[in-house]
């Protein structure tokens, strides 16, 4: 089991959605919420259908690297005019992981075909074709984060599917015989309480100068945020030495993800995780 730390730019999405339930997100993520601008991690979506937490378009190649019993930590940067803020939203433990074209054939999924952080739908009138949707901001590259990989790159990805149609099992890359398949990359995280905790009220931890500074983030003074600091800067062996944090020095690449590799039993880590975000 791996533990990792992971953050996603909260933003107001360009809108307007597609569905009521996707107008009422825009008008959250562009008020005092922290959400990514399509809603992935789903945390609007979670708490609006009353499910599990999902993660199903942004950082894909993670996504598919996930396994059943791996934690991500997330944190919500805010640009502002003099750098970035960081806040911890919380973490969620992965329960399982499905294709987004199972969201569609399996009744026991179907509580997450109104989640906003899906990519694709049936298409009318078929039962095997998919077609490209997204409820909020779209992704030009949506067939490459839903697809098994193959060695393949987005744009040969974009080329196979320039209508936004998507046969599972029939559609190919250019001058590829084998079909592309829908990748298990649609976490779903559990519900369990020791397992999962995300915050009502994100915490404000950290700042950082603008994107292009050559310089990590400065976790703050307080009690709190410098023993959440421990627990995810100061476990992580890829942060030693002040070498990088949830920002690195590389203003191309400033947020990858972080490994927590120094987590040795991941429940307690959980536990003292919980135990920091509840406060005193």
């Amino acid at each position: 089991m791996t533990t990792y730390a992971v953050v996603y730019k909260a933003y107001c999405p360009t809108g307007p959605g597609r569905t009521n339930f996707a107008n009422a997100f825009i008008a959250a993520a562009c008020g005092a919420a922290y959400y990514d601008g399509g809603d992935d991690p789903a945390l609007f979506s979670a708490q609006g259908r009353e499910g599990p937490v999902t993660w199903g378009v942004c950082r894909p190649t993670l996504r598919r690297r996930l396994a059943p019993g791996d934690t991500v930590v997330f944190f919500a940067r805010k640009e502002t005019i003099v750098g970035l803020d960081y806040f911890l939203i919380g973490f969620a433990t992965v329960e399982t992981k499905v294709s987004q074209e199972d969201i569609w054939r399996r009744d026991n999924l179907a509580q997450f075909r109104h989640y906003l952080n899906l990519l694709i739908r049936p298409k009318r009138g078929s039962k095997t074709k998919c077609r490209h949707y997204e409820p909020v901001d779209c992704h030009r590259d949506w067939l490459w984060r839903i697809c098994q990989p193959m060695g393949h790159t987005k744009e040969e990805f974009n080329k196979a599917s320039p209508n936004g149609i998507f046969w599972p099992g029939r559609t190919r890359l250019q001058g590829c015989c084998q079909p592309v398949s829908c990748g298990a990359n649609y976490v779903i995280f559990s519900r369990d309480p020791s397992e999962t905790a995300i915050l009502c009220e994100p915490l404000h931890v950290a700042s950082a100068p603008p994107l292009k500074a050559v310089e990590v983030e400065t976790w703050f003074g307080d009690t709190r945020s410098q023993a959440l600091g421990r627990l995810v800067i100061g476990q992580s062996s890829a942060a030693e030495n002040g070498r990088r944090g949830l920002k690195t020095t590389n203003p191309q690449q400033a947020h990858p993800h972080l490994v927590i590799d120094g987590v040795g039993d991941v429940t307690q880590w959980r536990r003292e995780m919980r135990a920091l975000m509840e406060g005193p």
